[in-house]
């Protein structure tokens, strides 16, 4: 065995108990733990469009800078939330909406109309920018109307719910719209013996009134009263 052949079977050893490989700047392999399967990982730049609750964490997505399109990286746990450690800069600092983010990813993983969603890589997001308001346009929807509007939930919503069945004949679950005399209703819910304050906006596209589910408006909500 030659000095070169001998150093090529240790890099496979390597390779073989997690080291990444370079695979010719498009990603790079990993071995699954436990699987004996190769997954090749890759990098999405995308700009940050949404920092929301989600049970048990938190729901990130933004659109890839190249061509728009929507990504949602989601965890491997059965609800997708993300937790902090998975999504934090160098730091511990949070993202923020407009960031400009590369998102380590393994594979698209698609459920029914949450056809934006991806498996994350675990490792370190890194922040490479931030999108100006003035190039924002660029990425805005136009759809024809939002989702079916069926149902409304007991808590004062309008058209924001819909069931299951319907939503698994659509493709799409995010979109970025230009809002349209938007108002906030902050409200109560008690669930379980617990009360806590709700936030929804109001905003004319057809009809809806959703739930604002991001931590950073609840505390604009709360300085000012409103939020504008």
């Amino acid at each position: 065995m030659t000095a070169q052949n001998g150093a090529a079977v240790v890099a496979r050893r390597k390779n073989a108990v997690g080291r990444r490989v370079d695979c010719s700047g498009n990603g790079a392999y990993r071995w699954r733990s436990g699987t004996g399967k190769r997954e090749m990982s890759y990098t999405k730049r995308v700009v940050c469009f949404a920092n929301s609750y989600k049970t048990g964490g938190t729901c990130i997505a933004g659109k890839d800078v190249k061509d728009g399109a929507w990504i949602r990286p989601v965890s491997d746990r059965a609800t997708e939330e993300l937790s902090f450690s998975e999504y934090c800069y160098d730091g511990n600092k949070n993202p923020k909406l407009l960031d400009i983010i590369d998102v380590p990813l393994l594979k698209p993983v698609p459920h029914d109309h949450q056809t934006e969603n991806h498996l994350i890589e675990k490792q370190r997001w890194v922040k490479r920018g931030s999108l100006s308001w003035d190039d924002l346009e660029q990425y805005r929807d136009r759809p024809e109307c939002l989702w079916a509007n069926t149902d409304s939930t007991k808590g004062g919503g309008i058209y924001d719910c819909m069931d299951p069945k319907i939503a698994a004949t659509y493709d799409y679950s995010l979109v970025l719209i230009k809002r349209k005399q938007l108002t906030v209703q902050v409200g109560t819910s008690t669930w379980d013996g617990q009360t806590k304050k709700t936030y929804r906006g109001r905003f004319k596209y057809i009809v809806s009134g959703s739930p604002i589910r991001s931590p950073g408006q609840h505390s604009r909500i709360r300085r000012s009263g409103s939020m504008c």
